[in-house]
């Protein structure tokens, strides 16, 4: 939307463009995957936007807290391994997601936070 001002005392005017979603962000996210089986690789999906128009971070923990997968890129899903080891698979249990998204025309936005978790099957 738009916001003017203008002073009728000086008759200065000035107009800004305030970018805004009506709705929060839809946001698909599944609890569950199976690396290496139907469905070899997790990632959430935003539903009626382009992500182009988004800054995103994702990031993967174990149950002691270990970052263990991040990305920045929405098209880069987690196929089931460690970030310093892409050969080792994790175990199968339940890991912790934290997603990150700011709408980057938005420069007074500070984003939204999704977190959850994420069942690994083997």
């Amino acid at each position: 939307y738009w916001v003017s001002v203008e002073d009728s005392v000086c008759g200065v005017q000035s107009h800004i463009f305030c970018p805004f979603i009506c709705d929060k962000t839809k946001l698909w996210i599944p609890n569950s995957f199976t690396p290496g089986g139907y469905n070899p690789i997790w990632r959430p999906y935003i539903a009626d936007y382009d992500v182009r128009d988004y800054y995103y971070e994702l990031t993967i923990y174990n149950r002691w807290g270990e970052l263990i997968f991040q990305s920045y890129n929405y098209e880069e899903g987690w196929n089931g391994t460690m970030l310093d080891n892409s050969s080792e698979v994790v175990p199968q249990g339940v890991y912790a997601y934290i997603i990150k998204l700011k709408l980057k025309t938005n420069i007074f936005s500070k984003g939204e936070k999704f977190n959850g978790s994420i069942n690994v099957l083997r």
